[in-house]
């Protein structure tokens, strides 16, 4: 490891092959493809184009040249009412569920747009929202998937005496204690109130034994969510599909989040919700002992064939 952040470091093999990386990115794909993925809104072009199903959607800026094509932020919420509430935004450029948000007005999407492109550093995504659908991870390496789960939004569950403020703090305090290498939990994130208030609560609000309270829209592992191990349950379909996706994207490993209703039986209207370049099972790894040993061994599977390519 470099020695003095620590983000850098390098694998040295026995037959004497070098890799470097970057946090949890290794270099297994191609630097261009790596640059088209982390691009959400061309990555949808170029899946539309090759035929698969991909939000409904546009970008938009602040930036005068987008403006004047009616791509700025006032046009972005006119299309935003054409696609009716509640809308998902989006940066454009951002990961781990950064700013994600569902917005239910024009209130909500005028405050959120502009947090977003903020400075003009990104490009916002107005999305139709996917009602009844859930979100699930399938891990590809070179055309066999390594993994799948599904991902569950941050959330607490009542004892009857907590309220939520108190229960998420709870939580938190969890995460830290297990080092689970989640981003730390904004207790005040505009995006949990927002949540709370169209769900009619708020922080203290007190949860009766047992209920599940969700706090967040998207479903981030590094942002508090949980995953649902189905790697096994999972349709033949959704396996063939992640396959082709990794193929066609020209990506060796990487991670595809699919909105479906369930995983384990076939939709046609599934959602190929983003792809993700260098996936990250870090947080997969740390919701129990089965996982972790799971984790560690796909890791392997990976550095072995990092190992074996020329």
């Amino acid at each position: 490891m470099e020695p003095v952040y620590q983000r850098f470091g390098m694998i040295i093999f026995q037959n004497g092959k070098r890799v470097f990386f970057k946090h949890n990115q290794l270099n297994i794909n191609m630097a261009n493809t790596v640059a088209v993925t982390t691009n959400k809104f061309e990555t949808n072009n170029f899946l539309s184009q090759l035929g698969y199903n991909v939000p409904i959607g546009k970008s938009f800026s602040n930036h005068p040249y987008d403006e004047k094509y009616g791509r700025g932020i006032k046009d972005g919420c006119l299309y935003a009412q054409e696609l009716g509430f509640p809308v998902i935004l989006k940066p454009n450029n951002k990961s781990q569920g950064t700013l994600v948000c569902k917005v239910s007005n024009v209130k909500e999407f005028y405050d959120i747009a502009t947090k977003i492109v903020k400075k003009r550093k990104d490009f916002l995504l107005v999305e139709k929202f996917y009602s009844n659908y859930a979100d699930y991870r399938i891990v590809v390496l070179d055309g066999r998937v390594l993994s799948a789960y599904q991902r569950i939004p941050l959330t607490v569950t009542g004892d009857g005496k907590k309220n939520i403020l108190e229960l998420l703090k709870e939580k938190q305090k969890h995460f830290k204690e297990i080092g689970r290498p989640v981003k730390e939990i904004d207790l005040n994130d505009f995006r949990m109130i927002n949540h709370l208030k169209n769900e009619g609560k708020d922080l203290n609000y007190v949860p009766s034994e047992k209920e599940n309270v969700v706090l967040l829209d998207n479903a981030n592992l590094s942002s508090g969510g949980t995953a649902l191990e189905l790697t096994d349950e999972m349709a033949e379909e959704y396996r063939k599909l992640a396959i082709s996706i990794a193929h066609d994207m020209n990506l060796e490993l990487c991670g595809i989040d699919i909105l479906t209703p369930t995983i384990k039986k076939w939709c046609k209207n599934y959602i190929v919700l983003e792809i993700n370049s260098a996936p990250g099972l870090d947080n997969y790894a740390f919701i129990g002992d089965k996982q972790k040993k799971y984790v560690d061994s796909i890791y392997l599977q990976i550095l072995r064939y990092i190992e074996s390519r020329n």
